[in-house]
């Protein structure tokens, strides 16, 4: 599980800097935002889907290849998404609790990276980037979850495959996606950034 965190944690840290070489310092902030939900609605979208994996049980026999059915469910879900305006239905519904996070508060974060002070900037792009990361980990690690559900495992023992750690039975819990994404947040991506020495992490997210 750590090699795997591992891995989105640096593939959230490329896309964080594509993006500062793509947008201007007043963009940067509402771009990770809009991108950060767009993620977690198509995830919502996508995860009734992918629990067919804990139905259908062992349909595939190697992680990589179960793995790569989740995503793809992802995916189509979020070329979907693409077809609406996306950012229209989060200003609508700023606090939808299904997404598992507030949009309103990424978007308050957002606005203080707007008033020209380079420290304010800062300290408003760290915030916001901070939580992109926390939810690409996690995200990745639901997906992660229910690839586990195509090769046999329950929902019980995939949640301590996937996250590292032990909760109580839910096999039997149609649990929606914002609680799966929560634990795979406390116990995944959270408990490994609270790991990354704070210098290397201020380099990595370009600050």
């Amino acid at each position: 599980m750590a090699s795997f965190v591992q891995q989105q944690y640096d593939k959230s840290i490329e896309h964080l800097a594509e993006w500062r070489g793509r947008y201007t310092k007043n963009e940067l902030c509402d771009k990770i935002v809009l991108n950060t939900f767009y993620r977690q609605q198509s995830m919502l979208n996508a995860f009734p889907k992918m629990l067919e994996g804990f139905e259908k049980r062992a349909s595939f026999q190697n992680i990589n290849d179960a793995y790569t059915k989740v995503y793809i469910t992802y995916s189509e879900e979020s070329k979907k998404l693409a077809t609406i305006d996306f950012q229209r239905l989060l200003d609508t519904t700023p606090n939808n609790p299904a997404l598992g996070i507030k949009y309103s508060d990424f978007k308050a974060i957002a606005q203080k990276s707007k008033g020209g002070n380079s420290l304010t900037f800062n300290d408003a792009y760290e915030e916001i980037a901070t939580g992109y990361i926390a939810n690409f980990i996690s995200n990745h690690q639901v997906m992660l979850w229910a690839a586990l559900g195509y090769t046999g495992s329950t929902k019980t023992a995939a949640i301590a495959q996937a996250m590292g750690v032990g909760i109580e039975d839910i096999d039997k819990m149609n649990l929606p996606y914002a609680p799966i994404h929560q634990i795979a947040e406390q116990h995944g991506a959270l408990a490994y950034l609270r790991t990354v020495d704070y210098q290397k992490f201020a380099k990595d997210i370009g600050i």
